[in-house]
């Protein structure tokens, strides 16, 4: 599931920090919820997107990244297509 997260924590140029992830294992925000609310934390991939001339994000970088439950941050569905830049 691909996921947009945006934290708290702020930025040189005002504003937070938000980005593009990927949780493989989660099918929905429900399942992704209820593993973040038992295990405290999400293992996920930080995808680093580059906009394309057809207004899709293309992935050109994966970076491992974990959520915690203490962070302050909002999760929600990535409404934009993202593809793999092979494609």
């Amino acid at each position: 599931m691909k996921i947009a997260v945006t934290t708290t924590i702020p930025t040189a140029k005002g504003g937070n920090v938000w980005f593009f992830a990927e949780a493989v294992e989660f099918e929905n925000l429900d399942d992704l919820f209820e593993s973040l609310n038992t295990k405290h934390s999400l293992i996920c991939d930080k995808l680093h997107v580059r906009q394309d001339g057809d207004g899709r994000r293309r992935v050109y970088d994966r970076e491992a990244t974990i959520l915690g439950i203490f962070g302050i941050a909002t999760i929600t569905p990535a409404h934009v297509d993202i593809i793999d830049e092979e494609e």
